[in-house]
């Protein structure tokens, strides 16, 4: 049977994947990764963190708390403004030299509510506020232009009724001139960079390029691009329509098992963890998947929802509900499933959708029975 698919808004084309090790975006991700406290919830281990955020200097290591986790890892998504492969270096000279630029993704970019596009978020804000004219649009757009002062913005805001949701939301990027804020990141990722950057990217930079020229090996054998994401990402499906001309991947190692989603311009990017394979583990060491996906089981509700989705796909509501439980709980359990392999996402933001992945329960099977069967025999161990 041939398809002949002709709904509105589906691209005619998919977006291009590419797969870069930048050292770039692990930078960030690193600062991210160390603003945990504790630095729980890494497969790296608090230990391991801890000792790292143990060693920054005391006024680096508060201005990298004072900020929200997000910020950081929105800097990722700077990267794809970069030529690959998106080093630190050319990382940390785009801050210094196009801090307006680099000011203004920064700004756009929603701090805390997935999936929501910034410049959107605030326009409703200002009609739910006090109908906004062109006039004061314009400001907003001169604003993020470099053309018109924080102070400008506030006394504008101040002007509007029922203004405190939207100043509570302007305020932390309005605290000072643009310049200064981004002088301010350049200036603490240096000097992570100069402390323990150098140390944690030397031990991140083989897994990475080894997941990447693993990952390209198998788009150049006719691997289908979006079976690819799925798998690299535990369970991120690409929409049909997604609006975006290029997929980038940048696996992690310093934040693993976390996805990261960004999105900037026409190019999605994503972080996806190192896959155990690429990882140097004692032989003898269970593999990290393997422990996820013992630990998801592990709990009578999330093995309720995998249930729910063998019906079909689930909203986080319908996990809150099938629960009883509030919306970041149900959301942490989703997390969790979806780490172990067993859950995709399909949407995005409000719409996301929960799915059973396809063969979940045989995969699960096959990764203990590999694990298990990879045991030494006692008698060839008491030999050595």
């Amino acid at each position: 049977m041939q398809v002949v698919d002709l709904r509105p808004g589906r691209r005619a084309t998919p977006p291009t994947i590419e797969l870069w090790a930048s050292t770039g975006a692990e930078l960030v991700r690193s600062a991210a990764a160390l603003t945990r406290n504790p630095c729980d919830g890494f497969d790296v281990g608090d230990d391991r963190l801890a000792e790292l955020a143990g060693r920054l200097d005391d006024d680096v290591r508060d201005h990298l708390l004072a900020q929200p986790e997000e910020l950081w890892l929105h800097l990722t998504s700077l990267v794809a403004r970069l030529e690959e492969p998106g080093t630190a270096e050319d990382l940390l000279a785009m801050l210094e030299e196009r801090p307006q630029e680099v000011w203004r993704i920064l700004f756009e970019q929603p701090l805390g509510d997935f999936g929501d596009r910034a410049p959107e978020r605030w326009r409703a804000e200002l009609d739910d506020a006090s109908p906004a004219d062109d006039a004061e649009l314009a400001l907003l757009d001169r604003y993020l232009a470099g053309e018109a002062t924080a102070d400008d913005v506030r006394s504008w805001v101040s002007s509007l009724d029922g203004n405190d949701k939207l100043a509570t939301m302007l305020d932390p990027l309005l605290a000072d001139e643009p310049t200064a804020i981004v002088g301010a990141l350049h200036r603490t990722l240096t000097s992570i960079q100069q402390t323990v950057g150098a140390e944690m990217l030397a031990e991140a930079i083989g897994p990475m390029q080894r997941e990447v020229v693993a990952r390209r090996q198998q788009l150049e054998a006719g691997r289908h691009p979006g079976e690819l994401v799925v798998e690299a990402t535990n369970g991120y499906e690409l929409s049909d329509e997604l609006p975006v001309e290029r997929v980038l991947l940048l696996p992690s190692y310093w934040f693993r098992p976390w996805l990261i989603i960004n999105r900037i311009d026409d190019v999605e990017v994503l972080t996806s963890p190192v896959a155990d394979e690429h990882l140097a583990l004692p032989s003898a060491a269970p593999p990290p998947a393997l422990v996820k996906l013992t630990k998801a089981l592990g709990d009578e509700g999330r093995l309720r929802l995998l249930r729910r989705m063998g019906g079909g796909p689930i909203t986080l509501a319908d996990a809150m509900d099938e629960l009883d439980l509030a919306k970041t709980t149900a959301h942490h359990h989703l997390s969790i499933l979806r780490q172990a392999g067993l859950v995709v996402i399909r949407g995005e933001g409000r719409d996301s959708r929960y799915a059973l992945r396809a063969h979940a329960p045989t995969a699960a099977n096959k990764a203990l029975e590999d694990y298990l069967g990879s045991a030494v025999p006692l008698a060839e161990a008491d030999t050595d």
